[in-house]
């Protein structure tokens, strides 16, 4: 994985999607112990009992990760205050498909645009800069507004994983969605 070296911004520049920087750890770490959090992500089932030292050797492993880019994602308005995190991953070099995955850890900031904006800044990201022809996505079927972000973005509902995780104890479906490159759905 390359840990993003380059800032690139939302177009209303609200947001900075760059570096994870070693002092972001302890906000990562507290977000990956929030029940909150932890129940609206399909990472929970690897968010058992987290620990610092968990949360950097797992960055350590990102780092050897060729097929994936991680940003930070900031607030501008709030000194760059780090709220979430997001991830490119190559699914198929061939085929041009890439997946991103968007973590908005500060609650503060849920339902305020975050990931509508992130998920556009990412999709451009990945066409733009990537070559993509296919971005897929796939989020818990309980959360509705992300699922609704990522439509809202011009993807389409492809797929049902039935019970394929198990979020704060209860297995649950994953909505698999996808948008094509250069193809309007409306």
């Amino acid at each position: 994985m390359i840990l993003s070296d380059t800032f690139i911004y939302s177009d209303d520049k609200s947001l900075e999607f760059g570096p994870i920087f070693e002092d972001d750890l302890d906000i990562w770490f507290k977000w990956f112990n929030n029940p909150v959090v932890v129940n609206h992500s399909v990472h929970s089932r690897s968010c058992g009992t987290n620990t610092i030292e968990l949360q950097r050797s797992f960055l350590k492993k990102l780092e050897l990760d060729e097929g994936k880019i991680q940003f930070s994602i900031r607030d501008v308005s709030e000194n760059k205050k780090m709220i979430g995190v997001t991830s490119i991953t190559t699914v198929s070099d061939y085929s041009g498909v890439f997946s991103i995955e968007i973590l908005i850890g500060d609650v503060s900031c849920w339902n305020k645009g975050v990931a509508k904006k992130t998920i556009k800044t990412m999709c451009e990201y990945c066409e733009n800069v990537l070559g993509s022809k296919k971005i897929v996505a796939g989020a818990s079927s309980k959360n509705i507004a992300s699922i609704l972000a990522f439509e809202r973005n011009g993807f389409l509902r492809e797929g049902l994983l039935k019970s394929h995780e198990i979020i704060g104890g209860e297995r649950v479906d994953i909505v698999i969605l996808a948008k094509l490159n250069g193809v309007s759905y409306e």
